[in-house]
């Protein structure tokens, strides 16, 4: 309301980096309903490129950081404004001849605006739930990749692990009690090798359904909503992550 009376063009919301806790303000849904109901064009730069909350989603356009949006603003912001302001004006004289002559009497007002104001509470409510599907597919995606990412660090170290046995293992047989010989040797490395690819093949697998629903539900289910939140952004196995997502809100 004060911005609408300041006759401001634009707000700008602007917030430098930081690690999630610090940016959990930026999540709430009070706060993105007060962005998208703002009469004034709400704008964001919010943190990192990868920090995406539902406050940059309610606003009108979202610079991916504090840096793009000067350099944005400090490019054409001055001529925006000026453009913005001449069509607002010339839209608003437009209007109020059509709205002089179409004012209704007291009665018919009151059930068009009871009416319209129960648009609105259905539009806002629409609108809000969009921002929260889209800000729990977005938790979803960046937590898929981070555990994607450790399972490959995984396999990268099965690997290693692997051919470092299959190297030492004139080293490992004896600890085993296993005399060395050609014949030891060669099952030895097999069964190594057929370890780690199998290994590998499952870990695989895993990936490829890392961000569908699990089977079966939690035997404790996140409370509520930010609880399913900061468990998420936490997670880092994929059986874990499915989990959350079973029980998504």
């Amino acid at each position: 309301m004060e911005a609408n009376e300041a006759k401001y063009d634009l707000i700008l919301i602007i917030r430098g980096g930081g690690d999630w806790a610090s940016l959990r303000a930026y999540d709430h849904p009070a706060m993105a309903l007060a962005v998208a109901r703002s009469s004034v064009p709400v704008a964001t730069a919010i943190g990192h490129k990868s920090n995406t909350s539902m406050v940059d989603r309610a606003a009108v356009f979202s610079f991916t950081t504090p840096t793009a949006a000067g350099k944005a603003l400090n490019a054409a912001i001055w001529s925006s404004t000026k453009a913005n302001g001449a069509q607002t004006k010339n839209r608003q004289q437009e209007q109020a001849p059509a709205l002089v002559r179409s004012a209704p009497v007291v009665s018919n007002a009151t059930t068009a605006q009871l009416k319209s104001a129960r648009e609105e509470v259905a539009s806002l409510r629409e609108t809000v739930n969009l921002i929260s599907r889209t800000h729990i597919s977005d938790l979803i995606d960046v937590a898929g990749q981070r555990v994607c990412l450790l399972s490959k660090g995984v396999s990268v170290l099965t690997v290693i692990a692997c051919v470092g046995m299959v190297i030492s293992q004139d080293a490992f047989l004896p600890m085993l009690g296993i005399t060395g010989s050609w014949l030891s040797n060669t099952l030895f490395s097999v069964i190594i090798l057929g370890i780690c690819f199998a290994a590998l093949k499952v870990q695989r697998s895993r990936r490829r359904g890392a961000t569908q629903p699990a089977h079966r539900d939690m035997k404790r289910p996140p409370a509520s909503f930010n609880s399913w939140r900061d468990r998420i952004k936490r997670t880092v196995t994929i059986r874990e992550l499915r989990r959350l997502i079973r029980h998504s809100p």
